[in-house]
């Protein structure tokens, strides 16, 4: 698994990010406090994130300071055509052009690992999460999701 760059962003796997305070970062971008239900207060912590990484490879994107996260369902050690994504970006940092910026970085770097398609779910009453799928290339496909088709190298 690697980092890659964007104009503004170093993306990199989230156990690599070499940061203080994961649990507090991903917390603050997952938008989770300690008012929510007890069976709810794992989320947005360590155990949260491997359990992601289980899924797939999560990674951590940091400007001049963490402001998102992509999670991903492409396998550690093996190859995908088709890679299911989706991203959290921190209250702070929206409306940035951050998440666009991290789906194009994305979408390049995968293309680089032979990754064919991307795929991402969104509500469709996130008007902003559509946008910025929009912007970064994506199509509708079957409701609720929409998808990418890259040209692997």
């Amino acid at each position: 698994m690697s980092t890659f760059r964007t104009e503004r962003l170093i993306v990199t796997p989230w156990r690599d990010a070499g940061v203080d305070d994961l649990e507090g970062i991903v917390r603050r971008i997952v938008g989770v406090g300690d008012d929510l239900p007890p069976e709810w207060q794992e989320i947005g912590g360590e155990d949260w994130l491997d359990a992601r990484d289980v899924e797939g490879q999560v990674f951590l994107a940091l400007a001049d300071r963490p402001v998102g996260l992509l999670i991903t369902d492409l396998p550690k050690a093996s190859r995908a055509d088709v890679v299911h994504v989706g991203y959290v970006i921190a209250p702070d940092a929206t409306g940035k052009g951050f998440a666009t910026e991290l789906l194009v970085g994305f979408s390049a770097w995968a293309s680089g690992q032979g990754v064919i398609r991307l795929v991402a779910g969104v509500d469709p009453s996130n008007e902003a999460s559509v946008r910025v799928l929009e912007k970064a290339g994506f199509w509708p496909a079957d409701r609720p999701f929409y998808e990418l088709e890259l040209d692997p190298a």
